[in-house]
């Protein structure tokens, strides 16, 4: 890893999370689904430090959703219906506080992942119309805002890593052996 001494601790920790989250695409390349998930645990944490030293930082609160959306429905846990609705709560409604930030450049997000977070945002509001039958976009955003107000601000926080890393890790340490 290359020598990021010189810049400001958030984007130490975000840059830290940005390679384990590439690690995470390789594994599931592999079929390392374990490995993958240990990786997108590690995602969380390094996003957790990074907001901890700066609430500024629009990259990570993206890469967070992203890993906690992501998680919720990969590998064999997709039919896990208690975790899937604790991460991807937590997805959307970090994903939704990020969005309904009062000043849109209030946390500073990089343009490229600006529109990865833009099409997040959709992508969840889509998600719960679609689980939530007759569920309106009206509907979906409003339950959106409850998870940003009930869930968004301790998963933002360092204290609720082992509750999301353990549901995070529970579907691949439930994966079937190969054989």
């Amino acid at each position: 890893m290359p020598f990021l001494g010189w810049l400001p601790k958030s984007e130490r920790f975000f840059n830290q999370a940005s390679e384990q989250w590439r690690q995470r695409q390789r594994f599931l390349l592999q079929g390392e689904e374990e490995r993958a998930a240990e990786a997108a645990a590690e995602v969380v944490r390094l996003c957790q430090l990074a907001l901890s030293a700066s609430q500024r930082n629009g990259d990570a609160y993206v890469l967070l959703a992203n890993a906690l959306l992501s998680a919720s429905s990969a590998g064999p846990g997709r039919s896990d219906p208690e975790r899937y609705e604790f991460l991807h709560a937590r997805g959307a409604g970090v994903i939704h506080l990020w969005h309904s930030l009062p000043h849109r450049g209030y946390p500073i997000t990089k343009p490229a992942n600006r529109a990865i977070g833009e099409r997040m945002w959709t992508m969840a509001v889509d998600e719960i119309m679609h689980n939530t039958p007759s569920s309106s976009e009206r509907a979906a955003t409003a339950l959106m805002d409850s998870y940003r107000d009930t869930l968004a601000a301790s998963v933002l926080s360092e204290a609720s890593f082992k509750d999301i890393q353990r549901m995070i890790l529970r579907a691949a340490s439930s994966a079937p052996p190969w054989w």
